[in-house]
């Protein structure tokens, strides 16, 4: 028997169990409706798949790879749209939540977009408004999401866990947010992934590799911010 590996998420529930032989994934999302369910420990279509994997025939098993991909590709894109609703993160925050660890774990690549997005939640929403069961102001909110546990701040772990792939994107987003709370939220990414030295590295390349104004002291800003949560970090590391 495998390794179990729980999320609980308040009322709903995430629930990922794994062994050797099957894969469950229950998301219980949306007010309780079971919105998606694949696999399971009885005889399901996923574990038949597996099973033909070990076929001796290369047909058999290439049928098998391919069905399983696409139950994937449909899993991810289920949850896509669960993150990519402005309502569901006003009401649904937690579900949200679920499902961006979700994506996260499984590292992917496709969700990056809509994570960039979304990278200040839950502290803002992607029209800028703030979540009306988050009143905090705005430097708070920007120290909440530069530091503290990734945890809570679920896009931005699962960026860090899809890992290099979203390094392009991030950068695209600095340079074109002026909002404080995601440009922190976008360093917090960069620090996790490339250490703070290495990301200034990147963002000057970045600097000096565009050409619009604009975007340029967008990503001076963001510079600037970077190094100076490094310069904090450095007084209390020496204090």
């Amino acid at each position: 028997m495998g390794p179990t590996v729980a999320f609980r998420a308040t009322r709903k529930r995430v629930l990922i169990v794994c062994d050797w032989k099957t894969l469950v994934l229950v998301a219980v999302l949306l007010g309780g409706a079971v919105l998606l369910c694949i696999g399971s420990a009885q005889s399901q279509p996923n574990e038949a798949a597996v099973r033909r994997l070990l076929s001796d025939d290369e047909t058999t098993r290439e049928q098998a790879k391919q069905e399983l991909f696409a139950a994937r590709t449909d899993l991810i894109s289920q949850l896509i749209s669960i993150v990519d609703n402005e309502q569901n993160q006003q009401t649904r925050r937690e579900s949200v939540r679920a499902a961006m660890f979700i994506l996260g774990e499984m590292r992917a690549l496709e969700a990056v977009d809509v994570l960039v997005t979304c990278v200040a939640f839950p502290y803002v929403l992607p029209s800028g408004e703030e979540p009306a069961s988050v009143r905090v102001t705005i430097a708070r909110r920007t120290h909440l999401l530069g530091s503290g546990p990734l945890d809570e701040r679920p896009a931005i772990e699962a960026l860090v866990k899809i890992g290099e792939p979203c390094l392009k994107a991030i950068i695209g987003k600095l340079a074109t947010t002026y909002d404080v709370r995601e440009q922190a939220a976008c360093i917090r990414v960069l620090i996790e992934l490339r250490e703070r030295d290495a990301a200034s590295a990147m963002l000057g390349d970045a600097i000096a590799q565009e050409t619009d104004l604009k975007k340029r002291e967008r990503l001076h800003n963001s510079l600037d911010m970077l190094l100076s949560i490094g310069q904090r970090q450095t007084n209390v590391d020496q204090s």
